[in-house]
């Protein structure tokens, strides 16, 4: 039959210091706490013990300050552990701890040992509760610092040591080392660890994390994970490679397709270039398309010509075309400025892009305008700022229109 299990009391608040010990003896030749002979408990630990054990109690307060000495009150209680636990026999509070081991607690003590003899047994930790240091040490087992506050201390007086708190902080083991549980060489990544085994004097170990089982669980090797990882490397280039081939075989289709349909276009164009030029013409017309401004009264302007040959046939061209809008004479020889037409094309795309070749260049300095003028994009007051709109006609407009782009614009 298992021996009783018990908890032993915690620290009860407002305590400043405490200790636990059982009883196996009293040493007359001590003196204080010194008397009481047996093994020290540790408070909150869940302790096995052989039933008939004594434990006794002490629980101090300290209560003022004497010179170099603090005063402190002491409560001392001994209680016997049975199948239910512990059972309290005795228990008086001292007004000084000085006093707390007299004769009278010396006495009842020894009553109690008459009465409940020391049974035969070990005392048995099944688990502790934390100690946490005040200070930083050094794992007792893996020798690494442990911060104040956040480990764990073992063992009473000139003994204790100091812990990590359960288990010893782990590290990330060596791809190709053997698991100690299931012998499989470990991969590179979060399935594995190294980490120290509490048992005799502490040994490093190398393996898989538990929720992995893999002493019930194939798992899969490094060499196995290497060749695995290999061959996805080698999928995937041939992947890229064929996805390259293919973008690059259709890049060609296009290219071919738009060459061909450039030399189609040229031979329409030489066959058209060439009919018309055996022809007269007749009559033609202008259509504008686009018109817009440079600045300082220069404009461009985009027409389409429509001629009407001598057969009756037409041909369409295109035409891009700056002019001046300023009245009166502006030349220095007293001559108005003609307009300068930039070219003819029989391909629309052509003269679209000569257009779009001509910008806006002002050499005027706007000068902003008071406020309280209406905007001529908005409508509303404050406008400032002088701009061209999309149509190349010149406005006022306010701060907030004069952060849109001038194809925003309208002021018509």
């Amino acid at each position: 039959m298992s021996d009783p299990r018990f908890t032993v009391p915690p620290q009860p608040k407002g305590i400043d210091s405490i200790w636990r010990k059982t009883v196996t003896g009293l040493n007359s030749r001590q003196r204080g706490g010194a008397i009481i002979e047996g093994e020290w408990l540790s408070p909150g630990d869940e302790v096995s013990a052989p039933s008939g054990t004594l434990v006794i109690c002490v629980d101090q307060k300290m209560l003022r300050w004497e010179w170099i000495r603090d005063v402190k009150d002491a409560e001392v209680s001994v209680s016997l552990v049975t199948d239910q636990g512990l059972s309290e026999q005795w228990r008086r509070r001292f007004k000084t701890s000085a006093g707390a081991f007299g004769a009278t607690t010396v006495k009842k003590i020894g009553a109690l040992l008459e009465q409940y003899p020391v049974p035969a047994g070990t005392i048995t930790v099944v688990s502790e509760a934390r100690r946490p240091p005040q200070r930083e040490g050094k794992c007792r087992w893996c020798h690494g610092s442990v911060s104040s506050w956040n480990g764990h201390l073992v063992g009473h007086g000139e003994d204790i040591q100091v812990e990590h708190w359960q288990d010893c902080p782990t590290h990330q083991p060596a791809p190709g080392a053997p698991c100690a549980l299931c012998g499989v060489t470990v991969t590179h990544g979060g399935s594995t660890v190294r980490m120290l085994v509490r048992e005799g004097q502490g040994r490093w170990e190398v393996r898989h994390r538990a929720e992995l089982d893999c002493v019930n669980v194939a798992q899969e090797s490094h060499e196995e994970c290497t060749e695995r990882q290999a061959a996805e490397a080698r999928a995937e280039a041939s992947e890229r490679a064929a996805l390259a081939r293919a973008r690059t075989q259709a890049a060609e289709r296009r290219e071919r397709r738009k060459a061909e349909r450039a030399a189609i276009q040229r031979a329409a164009d030489e066959a058209e270039a060439a009919r018309v030029a055996a022809l007269t013409e007749v009559n033609r017309s202008t259509t504008n398309l686009n018109d817009k401004s440079l600045g300082d009264y220069r404009r461009c302007r985009l027409d389409e010509i429509t001629v009407t040959l001598s057969d009756g046939s037409t041909t369409t061209r295109w035409s891009a075309t700056t002019y001046s809008t300023a009245s009166g004479w502006t030349g220095e020889d007293y001559d108005p400025e003609p307009a300068e037409v930039l070219g003819e094309w029989t391909r629309k795309a052509d003269a679209q892009a000569e257009y779009r070749r001509q910008k806006f260049q002002s050499q005027q300095q706007f000068q902003p305008r008071p406020n309280g003028r209406a905007c001529d994009n908005c409508g509303q007051s404050g406008a400032q700022h002088q701009r061209h709109d999309s149509s190349g006609i010149s406005g006022f407009v306010c701060s907030r229109c004069d952060r849109e782009p001038d194809y925003a614009l309208s002021f018509a």
